[in-house]
């Protein structure tokens, strides 16, 4: 009865609609959010759901694996850079995949590994769309078109080649109009606030707002998992003798790619484990800090918010993050108080962020306790936070002096119209001793360094003085 009245709850068609089948999932079990799935998406010749795969979304593959009828399911594997040698994922990660292959191989199931994309341009400098050419098939090759550390300068890019297009192209090829994903609120970051249930808007070309969820616009996509906790889904994984990747055993809690991944920081009694905001702590070291509040995808889904409380007549209020000791910066004020503070010799710890991104929600509070800290005892230096979700970066004096490509992005900042800027990226982890014992050594640095100048320039004075 409980799956007949499940069964009679329609895919939305407005965001009104969604709103409330999203309230309805906030308690389900996540196996009937699947045999509802599977229920309305399931097309005979033409529907498969293509769920990506992970600890968590071993889950989603017994489920739908042992889904009645049966469903065709393929997975497509959404970590960064598989290659034939060369690779940038963990061993473990590989007998893993073989392992998975081997345990569901008699179930209507297909793992399908992404490779990154080759892109042929008409112009040189990669200038343009391109054209997709296959597949690059080894590290050597990507190395070769991208650099080696590509990872690290722009993790946007990387991103974007190894993971996010490849697997856009399967999605498109496979005509998915669901996809299913592991991910989790308990995760942090981006992931907190996520629904249950999500609307992939593709293309706004010809939007119309009647019909918001066209299948012309977008596709589904379902997260079964969203309330659920770290320890629900390990527990469900050890009682269901499922497999998982070895790595877990190792003390890992969240993986990617080897040279980006490391074990967890340890939380506040000095243990490391996965509990909530520790389980991603591991992940995109070297990155930029990088979380899930990319600058663009983040301005897509602020956008988004916006668009569906002005369909609702509702007015969206963003978070406030408290920060009782920052300087509040706009774009009126924005070059005023950089230039004021420079000419008096000291120092900014400018934050760039967004009041709606969950990375920035969770360092609210670290920053808060710099900017006291800084106020009590190193009044020199004051701590100013820009909103970029309302403005675009202004220039200074006709200069672009920041690049924010995610959100939270820290800079120490002293400028001096008369004299060479100092503009610092911190790219070190975002807690409060890391990031204080960083912004105060840069400062007794550059104060040592005008003392050794003025220094050096009375002694000029001195012997030029005495030669008269």
């Amino acid at each position: 009865e409980l799956l007949e009245a499940l069964y009679e709850v329609p895919l939305p068609t407005t965001y009104g609609e969604l709103d409330e089948v999203n309230d309805e999932f906030k308690d389900m079990d996540p196996r009937h959010i699947i045999q509802w799935a599977h229920h309305h998406m399931v097309i005979p010749k033409q529907g498969e759901m293509h769920p990506t795969i992970g600890s968590s979304y071993q889950l989603g593959s017994n489920w739908t694996g042992h889904s009645s009828p049966p469903l065709a399911v393929k997975f497509a594997q959404r970590s960064t850079n598989h290659f034939d040698g060369h690779s940038a994922f963990f061993p473990e990660s590989y007998d893993f995949y073989k392992t998975i292959q081997s345990y569901y191989s008699s179930e209507a199931l297909e793992l399908v590994i992404t490779k990154p994309l080759r892109i042929e341009y008409d112009t040189p400098g990669m200038d343009g769309e391109g054209v997709v050419a296959g597949v690059i098939e080894r590290r050597i090759e990507f190395d070769k078109i991208y650099g080696t550390t590509l990872w690290k300068s722009d993790p946007e890019l990387y991103t974007k080649l190894s993971k996010i297009d490849p697997l856009d192209k399967l999605l498109y090829e496979w005509n998915t109009h669901m996809w299913i994903t592991g991910r989790r609120r308990s995760s942090g970051g981006e992931r907190s606030d996520m629904d249950v249930l999500e609307f992939e808007l593709l293309s706004d070309h010809n939007f119309d707002e009647s019909k918001p969820f066209h299948k012309g616009m977008g596709r589904w996509k379902l997260n079964p998992l969203a309330y659920w906790t770290y320890d629900q889904v390990w527990n469900y994984i050890r009682s269901h003798k499922l497999p998982y990747n070895a790595l877990y055993d190792k003390g890992y809690t969240s993986l990617g790619d080897e040279m980006t991944t490391v074990l967890p920081r340890t939380n506040a009694s000095g243990t490391r484990d996965a509990v909530d905001a520790f389980e991603r702590s591991g992940r995109f070291v070297g990155m930029n800090n990088k979380t899930e509040c990319g600058l663009h995808t983040h301005l897509q889904k602020v956008k988004k918010l916006k668009d569906q409380a002005m369909e609702s007549g509702e007015v969206l209020t963003a978070p406030k993050l408290v920060c009782d000791k920052c300087i509040e910066l706009n774009v009126n004020n924005f070059e005023t108080v950089l230039t004021e503070r420079g000419r008096k010799g000291d120092a900014l710890l400018l934050e760039f962020y967004s009041p709606y991104c969950g990375s920035c929600q969770d360092f609210a509070p670290t920053l808060n306790r710099i900017a006291n800290d800084l106020s009590a005892h190193h009044p020199s230096i004051q701590v100013a936070r820009f909103d970029i979700t309302e403005n675009e970066i202004p220039k200074v004096r006709g200069e672009e002096l920041f690049s924010v490509e995610s959100t939270p992005m820290l800079y120490r900042v002293r400028y001096t119209p008369l004299l060479q800027a100092q503009i610092l990226p911190f790219n070190g982890n975002h807690n409060f001793e890391s990031i204080l014992h960083w912004v105060i050594k840069e400062d007794a640095l550059t104060k040592r360094k005008k003392q050794l100048l003025r220094k050096k320039e009375m002694g000029g004075r001195d012997r030029l003085g005495g030669g008269v």
